[in-house]
Order: C-alpha cells, then structure tokens, then sequence
C-alpha cells in the first residue's frame, strides 16, 4: 500500500512558508524512500510551522497510517478536510484506515466520497467495489463497476470483474463479452482466460471452455485453479488419463489444496489405484479436517482396500461433521444393522456423484444388462416396435432403461432422486416427461390405471420394504398391464436354500444395497392381486469382480382387477 500512498501524494499548496514547504518537500522524499520515521518528523515539522498546510496534513496522514497509527492519521487527515473537503486522496486514506480497522461502512463512504471529489480516481473504484463486495451489497458493486468501466474502458480488470459479477447473476451471455474484452486489451491475462473457460465450460461448451484453460495455464503456469478446471473439463468428456495429468500439476504446484487432492483421489480409485487415492484423501483432511467430502472419500476407499473398520470410522466423522449427511445409511449396512430404505438423501448423492461414468462403468466394466434382459421378458406380450404401451421407468437413471423398453412404448416417462442422472437421460430424447422426485411420492401423486408398464431395473435394491410402492404399482398399471422389476437375491446369499421366515424378507447388505427373498416378492405379489408371470434367476452385475445373482420377475394387473 506504501507505493500507492507515494503515488497520491498531494500536489496542491496552501501558500505555506518556505520552511514549511521545504519541510514538506523532504518528509515527500522520505515518503518515497520508505523511510517513514524520517518522514513523519519532517511532515510534522512542516505542520508546525504552518497549521493549515493542507499537503503537510495529507501527507503526515499518508505516513501514519503506513505505520498504521490509523487513529492519528484520522485526525490528520479530517482536519485536512476541514479546511479544504475537496481533497480526494484524504477521503481514499481514510478508506484504507476503516478497510484495515474492519469497518466496512466506513470504508464505502470515504472511497464513495473520494471518487464523488474525483471522479477518475482508479483505485478508489477498485477499493470501492471490493468494500462492497465483502459488504455483500453485491448489486452496488456492480454499480459501480459500471460506472469504472465506463470511465475506464482499456481496464482489462474492470472488465474481468464485471464479467465476474455477470457469471454470478447467471447473465453468461454479458459474461463473455466482458472476458473477451479484457482479452482483447490484455491477451496474456491468464485470470480473464480461467474465468471465461468457467462460464463455457457453466453453459456446456467443453471444447472451448479447454481451450481457455489452456491458454491461461500457457500464459501463468502456476495457476492452479485453470489446471482444475481443466481437469474437471477433461472429466465430463471421460478423457480420465487426461484429467489425471491436470489434477496431478494442480497438486504439484499446491500439495496442500483440498480440491485439487480430492479430485486427483477420485479418479484414481475410479482406476483402482487405491493406494495413491487414499494419500491424497488423507492430504486433503490435513488441509481441512472439517471436510466431510475428505472423510467419506477416504472412506470409500478404505473400504475397497477391505479396511471395513477404518472405513467406519471415516463415515462416523463425517457425521460428527455433518449429522445429516446420509452416510449413515452405509454405517448401518456395515455395521450389520437393517432399515426399510436407503434414505433418499444418500441414494440422490451416491448418483449424482455417479452421473458422468455411470454408463460406460456399469455396462462395460460392471458387465450390467438388466435393462435387456427385463426388456426380453416382456417379449411375449407385446411385438418389439409397436410402440404401444405407456410406460413409467422407475428410478430411470441415465436412461439405460428407456433405451431397452422404447421399442415397446408409445409414451415414455422417467422418474430419478438424482438431476444430474435425469441431465443424462434427457440427453437420449427418449423421455416425453422427466420427473425429479421420490418414487413412491411421484407414484402417489399420478392418475390411477394410467401406465400400461411399470419397469424397474436395479431400483429395488435401494428400498428393502416395498409394500408401500407394490400397491402403488398395482393402482397405477390399467387392467391387464405388466410390473417388469429386479432385485438382488437374498436366498442365494443364504447359500442357494429358501428362505420363508417373515423375518428374512429382505437383508441390508454390506454394499449398502438390499436383497431380497422370494418368499417375500411371493407374499406382495399375492397381497396386491399381481398375477406372477415368470421370475427368472439372472447375475445382475459383478461386484468386486464377484457375479451379484439377482431375481428378474414379471408380474401382471389382472384384466378384470
């Protein structure tokens, strides 16, 4: 700040005494020499000799307040402005003394005054609209940018900051247009570069919004923040090796960065390397232990690595952290402790974090085909491209399921817990309604005998008791319609032997999904009157390499029910 004091040094005089004016005139050189004990003593020597020398007042304030005797220097420079209240460089250091002693009102006053006195005064603009900003009078702020970059329209720095508070209003239209002005003045302002890739990368456009990145990681190497983003781009287009190598610069150049470290950890369990994931999970609690993200990642990992109770431990910090954090729903599943359902909060969270590879995952390295094989059941009953069937996807996801039933069905709606799942899903053009909604409670709310099909594939295993949902099935499906659904196999769990006791109806498993028994699909389908047209034995997924055997059923509404 020393350097911008000397820089508004006053230039104006108030007739003083040639001592007073060389006293003046030495505590200046002083000033720009850093040499400030010398320069208080000449400016308050100059003061001396003539009281009302408005410079002298100025700059013994200007001193002061570099050696942070802000209430001195307040004095000074009021009586400053006393005698002349036009002095704008008084009301600027008045600013910086209220900005550095937290009052923020105080400084919005005096940088407002000082650009009223003067009002191409650059850095009270700057100061200004910062003030306002921690203030969080974010419609103020934008204020007065206007008015700088009206005043000072070759500013690349206005112009990113306007830009800023544009992207935050959600206006990236007059975003960009501000980036690529402040680019247009300052091509190598890596920052500019990184906030234009964010508002691209905001609206979709990921082959540019990679491109800016690059540029600002060319123009300043050591900004972190534009190699995340790149990292984060290079996700969303599943470029992962890619990816990797972004995240991997970010924490070379910041080791201690939370994000960057989390991110890195992501990925590379994702790749199965577990052992380099779990050092940047732990890198990131050392950063940050009030992270709850860090705990339930190192968590997750924990667990692949088969440390179930260190594993624990993370997601009971993270509850400590969060006491609504729906990782409680995996603490009961490897504790050995049941419940009806997992709440929604977690099965919404586990999906939306899933979104971006859950197709190429589940199908390519999980081996997954419910979706098809459901599909092939319901071959009998209806010709493959009639199109005739209006049909409700429960738990839709991305759409894997839509795009096995729509040869089948005329109208198409999906319901999902997870927005980022139903982003995929309307990606397909598939769907003629996407709900964002529990199950049960968007089945409750919709006409009776309104679907020819409900279709469910691999939902189930996140509800254990489906009482409830069964009967709403049934209300939902016209007479003669079909409830295509799966789940996981509890009577293989129990070693191939049927179970029949109420009380092994369905089990919550260590994976945090359930399975469930045939005895109690028998005991819904026969309590909702479903006639029961085939239950066939399937593996639905692997799981650690290991097959998940499942039950793939197909029941139907009576045509007279």
């Amino acid at each position: 700040m020393l350097s911008r004091f000397k820089s508004l040094l006053p230039g104006k005089s108030s007739s003083p005494s040639d001592a007073s004016a060389a006293s003046k005139r030495e505590g200046d050189e002083h000033l720009k020499r850093d040499r400030l004990d010398d320069a208080v003593v000449c400016y308050r020597r100059a003061v001396s000799q003539n009281p009302s020398y408005v410079d002298a007042l100025v700059g013994l304030g200007f001193a002061l307040s570099a050696q942070k005797q802000f209430d001195e220097a307040a004095q000074c420079l009021q009586r400053a402005l006393t005698i002349d209240p036009t002095i704008a460089d008084a009301h600027y250091i008045l600013g910086t003394n209220a900005r550095d002693s937290n009052d923020d009102a105080g400084s919005i006053d005096h940088f407002a005054r000082a650009i009223d006195v003067k009002p191409d005064f650059e850095y009270a603009y700057r100061d200004l609209f910062a003030a306002l900003v921690r203030n969080r009078e974010v419609a103020k702020a934008k204020e007065v940018l206007v008015r700088a970059v009206s005043r000072f329209p070759q500013s690349a720095e206005f112009q990113v900051h306007l830009g800023n508070v544009l992207s935050h209003e959600g206006d990236h239209d007059n975003a960009v247009a501000c980036y690529e002005k402040a680019l247009s003045i300052r091509p190598d302002f890596a920052e500019s570069h990184k906030y234009l890739a964010d508002v691209l990368a905001q609206t979709g456009k990921l082959e540019q919004a990679a491109g800016s990145y690059q540029k600002a990681t060319w123009f300043d190497p050591a900004l972190v923040d534009a190699h995340l983003g790149l990292g984060s781009v290079k996700q969303r287009q599943e470029l992962l090796d890619e990816a990797i190598a972004c995240y991997r610069r970010a924490v070379e150049l910041e080791p201690e960065h939370a994000s960057a470290n989390l991110s890195l950890g992501n990925l590379l369990q994702g790749k199965g390397q577990l052992d380099e994931a779990v050092v940047c999970f732990r890198r990131a609690i050392a950063t940050d232990p009030t992270l709850p993200a860090a705990h339930q990642y190192l968590g997750n990992a924990l667990l692949d690595q088969g440390a179930t109770k260190e594993a624990v431990a993370c997601f009971e910090e993270v509850l400590r952290l969060d006491p609504a954090n729906p990782v409680k729903h995996v603490i009961a599943a490897l504790s050995g402790r049941d419940s009806e359902r997992a709440p929604s909060e977690y099965v919404e969270q586990l999906f939306d974090q899933y979104a971006q590879r859950f197709d190429s995952h589940l199908v390519d390295v999980l081996k997954y085909s419910v979706p098809e094989k459901l599909a092939e059941l319901l071959r009998p009953h209806s010709e493959p491209g009639a199109a005739k069937w209006s049909v409700l996807d429960l738990g839709c996801g991305t759409g894997l399921s839509g795009a096995a039933i729509a040869q089948y069905a005329k109208h198409l709606v999906g319901v999902d817990l997870s927005a980022k799942m139903l982003d995929k899903a309307r990606e397909r053009k598939l769907y003629h309604r996407l709900e964002q909604r529990d199950l049960l409670t968007m089945m409750q709310g919709e006409p009776e005998s309104t679907f020819d099909l409900v279709f469910s594939a691999d939902v189930f295993v996140y509800l254990g008791a489906l009482d409830d949902l069964m009967g709403e099935a049934y209300r939902l499906l016209r007479p003669g319609g079909h409830l295509a659904f799966s789940v996981e196999s509890l009577d293989a769990l129990a070693g191939g032997a049927a179970i029949s006791s109420d009380s092994h109806d369905y089990r919550l498993n260590v994976t945090g999904r359930y399975a469930h028994s045939m005895a109690y699909l028998s005991r819904m389908a026969a309590h909702n009157g479903f006639e029961v047209l085939g239950t066939t034995d399937t593996q639905s997924r692997l799981d650690k390499g290991v097959p998940v055997e499942a039950y793939l059923s197909l029941w139907r509404r009576p045509r007279g029910g």
